[in-house]
């Protein structure tokens, strides 16, 4: 990803570019509404952003436009959330960005069974990247009156969503579970597609299914002792093969295909996750 983000300024001959990600529908008037925004902006503006809206979700993502001059002393980097590192190294010079309130278009992560499986694992690793911790902490009543949507999100948030929504969400359980088990030396730097698409291969392969992930029954998931294991794999960052990372991809097994589901099996899948 921090390549392709870095692609953007060194192709444009222009003063300023937008930037507009494959899952993103525009309304019309949304790329002169942001160009007429940088044009008035102040010299310590080095970008202006248009909200994004996602079905089911309310306003999530934004649409960029960027001053390409900024450039000039700065570059992507590649890390997990290239562009948060970015804004702070910025921070440290003044320079700041301009969010406007305006819905710019539509924000459309999940259209393929691989983008919802991606998505979740993204969300994982990057939670663990920030060290944000995977369980809510406080009295549980006062996060019961708060509407999840307006929260932080947290991994098992994630994980206990699409437990309850299973079948329908077996793509994204598959993605949050796999997203504990990635090594520190994966979820650390920039999101790679075409890595995640051959592993996503590679793991069906394992599983002995197609992309599709056929039902099957998903009475582990209510285990209490998943749960458990599923934190302690959020906080485990070595590429070890630990007694717990084991029997949290035994787990996924039993949950995915449990008619081959062994020990070595396990072994094999941390094997695939822990090449990078």
């Amino acid at each position: 990803m921090s390549n392709a983000f870095q692609a953007m300024p060194d192709s444009c001959e222009t003063e300023y570019f937008v930037q507009v990600d494959a899952d993103m529908i525009l309304f019309p008037n949304s790329i002169s509404t942001l160009y007429n925004e940088i044009r008035r902006s102040s010299p310590l503006t080095y970008m202006i952003t248009g909200s994004l809206k996602e079905r089911g979700f309310g306003v999530r993502g934004h649409v960029k436009c960027w001053k390409k001059k900024v450039f000039r002393w700065c570059s992507f980097r590649d890390v997990r959330t290239v562009d948060r590192d970015l804004y702070k190294r910025l921070r440290y010079f003044g320079l700041r960005q301009k969010n406007l309130s305006t819905v710019l278009g539509e924000h459309i992560p999940r259209h393929s069974p691989f983008s919802s499986y991606l998505k979740s694992k993204g969300d994982i690793e990057k939670w663990r990247f920030l060290n944000r911790p995977p369980v809510r902490n406080g009295n549980s009543s006062f996060w019961d009156i708060i509407p999840r949507k307006k929260l932080r999100l947290c991994a098992m948030d994630n994980f206990s969503e699409f437990v309850t929504c299973y079948p329908e969400s077996k793509h994204q359980l598959l993605g949050t579970l796999l997203g504990v088990l990635t090594p520190e030396g994966r979820f650390r730097r920039s999101k790679n597609i075409n890595y995640e698409r051959i592993l996503f291969d590679k793991v069906l392969n394992a599983f002995q299914q197609s992309e599709d992930l056929p039902h099957v029954a998903t009475n582990v998931c209510g285990d209490l002792q998943i749960k458990k294991q599923f934190v302690k794999c959020y906080y485990d960052s070595k590429s070890s093969r630990s007694v717990i990372r084991e029997a949290m991809a035994f787990d996924i097994l039993r949950i995915y295909c449990p008619k081959t589901a062994t020990k070595k099996v396990a072994k094999n899948l941390l094997r695939l996750l822990d090449q990078f």
